[in-house]
This record gives structure tokens, C-alpha cells and sequence, in this order.
């Protein structure tokens, strides 16, 4: 009798700690993030509910020489390898590829031989793979799905997330909405100006005078009036790459507005050896000024109080959405 307790015992210990006692149906739904500047493949477990296990499971960088918008067969098939083959023995239910600002400023016919030759590629390799271009606004609504993903399924946050060639808005009293003006995108419509080149001396004026000449630019822009809204907002998740410096320099996950112009002031008033020992990778020390400039023009025209660090980007929401079967979010 007592071995039969101790047999039983033994079996609920391991029931608890092996996968495969579990009941918990799971699936994995692959992401594969066609942005702007470079491609991700980010693959995320979800229950039978289309709830993630694990929101903050890293997504991993095929390296290539641009976004998969700008590249030739060649190297789609170079990307499209090396990231399945990372894959290998995961179970994937299905994979869908979302092209992102680098798609949406291609002319249509350039648009549609890209995506057949992804979807070609991709299709090889794994049969159940999709390929879409996202629209801004939907770029934006996922953007905001990841941040309930990782606020355990709250709802009363608003999210800027800055891409590459694009930036996004959405969350609680704000439509989703994109806009042409992305950190690299930016550079090509100011320039940039003098003040935030690279190569421009540190001084106590550079920040502001870097800011107000990507102000005058952005303000000119034709879509300004539709994107930038006169309506104030306490407090907004940034998301993006690029958010990462700053939160890092400020040595805190929240950054009020005024914070951020104080450390862009501190920035643009220093060398790049000053900026690489306060712990910006030397790679992008010099583009320091400019980055600040440019997220402080956006929170201020946003009129943003305070900017927390958001987890990701888009695409863990992109994973829990209606792009895939049994999941009900909306990504538009």
C-alpha cells in the first residue's frame, strides 16, 4: 500500500514538471517582421485560447543588406534559409510574413514582384507561410495589441512606436494612425539639418536648434494635421529600437518630456567619446543628437507628459491577431 502512495506521488511530481503530462494545447504562430531596414522571425507559443505563454519570447535577426522590400532573389533565399533552419524541430502551425513602411513606399508593381518572389521563396521552405503588407493603420493596431499582450490583457494605454521608415499611434482614445516619419525617413525629408549631422561640433544650442529645424520640416508635411492631434496625453508607451538609447541614458524605463529635452541638451552638447563612455554603442554615438531631437519633436507635438519603455514592437501582437486561425483580436 505504502509503495502504491509513493508510485502516486512520484507520477504527480513528474506530471508537473515534464511538458508533455501537460493538457495544455499550445501552438506556435511564426512572425516573420519584413521591416524597413532588416528581417526578424519571431516565433510565439499561444494556448488554445490564442493567449501567449511567454509574451516576451526574443525574436532573433537574419543579417542581410537590407529589408526584404530592397533585396534580390539571391539574398530573399539567403534570409529565408538561415531563418527556417533556426526553426528546425519547432512545430510551427503557420507563418506569415508582414512587410512594413518599406513596403508601403514602393510603387505597386515593384510591391507585387517583391511579394511574389518572398512568398516564392518562403513557400519552399515552409508550405503554410503568408505574406501581407500591413497598412499603417494596421501597423498601429498591432503595436498596441503587443503592449495588452505584455499588460496581461489590459486595455488603457496608448503606444508611439517609431520605425524605421514609419511612425505609429494607437491605444485607449486614440485611432490607430501612421505617418511617413520614421528616424531614417525623417533624415530624407530635413536633410537632415546642419545642426543634427553627425559630423556638427557640440554646443549648448545644437539640441534646440537641431529640434526646431525638424519641427519646421515635420509641421510642412501634408499629412501633419491628420497624424498630430491636438490632444494631450498623460502618458504613452514608446516602442521601437530606438527607444532603447534613450531610456538606457536616462537609466530609467519612464522619461518625462522635459527629462528628454534636458538629456538631448546634455547629448548635443557632448563629443561622441563623451557619449560612448555613457554607454552608447560607438556605432551609434554619433547619431545621438539627431535621435533626441527627433523623439522630443514627436513627444512634444503629441504633446506627451511622460514616455514609459514599451516592451517589443509589433509583432507579438501581430501573433495573437486574426491573421491567424482561432484568434479573434482585430489588426485593424
Amino acid at each position: 500500500m505504502q509503495r502504491r502512495i509513493s508510485l502516486l506521488v512520484f507520477l504527480l511530481f513528474v506530471s508537473c514538471q515534464l511538458p508533455f503530462f501537460s493538457q495544455r494545447t499550445t501552438n506556435v504562430h511564426l512572425v516573420i517582421d519584413a521591416g524597413s531596414s532588416g528581417t526578424r522571425f519571431c516565433p510565439y507559443e499561444v494556448d488554445e485560447q490564442c493567449n501567449h505563454l511567454d509574451v516576451s519570447q526574443n525574436c532573433f535577426s537574419v543579417p542581410a543588406s537590407g529589408g526584404l522590400a530592397d533585396l534580390k532573389l539571391e539574398e530573399i533565399n539567403q534570409v529565408m534559409n538561415q531563418g527556417f533552419q533556426k526553426l528546425e524541430g519547432i512545430k510551427i502551425e503557420k507563418a506569415i510574413i508582414l512587410g512594413t513602411g518599406g513596403f508601403r513606399r514602393l510603387p505597386d508593381y515593384k510591391q507585387k514582384q517583391q511579394i511574389d518572389l518572398i512568398r516564392s521563396s518562403a513557400i519552399s521552405r515552409f508550405p503554410d507561410t503568408e505574406v501581407r503588407v500591413l497598412t499603417g493603420k494596421q501597423e498601429a493596431q498591432l503595436a498596441y495589441l503587443a503592449m495588452v499582450a505584455f499588460r496581461n490583457g489590459k486595455t488603457d494605454h496608448k503606444i508611439l512606436e517609431t520605425g524605421g521608415a514609419t511612425i505609429q499611434i494607437a491605444g485607449w482614445e486614440w485611432e490607430p494612425a501612421s505617418a511617413p516619419a520614421g528616424l531614417n525617413a525623417m533624415r530624407e525629408l530635413s536633410g537632415p539639418p546642419t545642426s543634427c549631422a553627425e559630423d556638427t561640433n557640440p554646443s549648448p544650442q545644437r539640441f534646440q536648434e537641431c529640434q526646431e529645424a525638424l519641427r519646421k520640416v515635420l509641421r510642412a508635411q501634408p499629412w501633419f494635421s491628420a497624424f498630430f492631434r491636438n490632444e494631450e496625453a498623460e502618458s504613452v508607451y514608446a516602442l521601437g529600437s530606438s527607444w532603447k538609447s534613450i531610456f538606457a541614458l536616462a537609466g530609467d524605463s519612464e522619461i518625462s518630456r522635459e527629462d528628454l529635452r534636458k538629456q538631448g541638451t546634455q547629448i548635443c552638447n557632448s563629443s561622441v567619446k563623451d557619449i560612448v563612455d555613457a554607454g552608447v554603442p560607438e556605432k551609434f554615438a554619433p547619431a545621438s543628437c539627431y535621435l533626441h531631437s527627433y523623439q522630443y519633436v514627436l513627444a512634444s507635438e503629441l504633446k506627451i507628459h511622460e514616455l514609459k519603455a514599451g516592451d517589443g514592437s509589433w509583432p507579438p501582437g501581430a501573433a495573437i491577431s486574426d491573421f491567424f486561425s482561432g484568434c479573434t483580436l482585430r489588426a485593424d
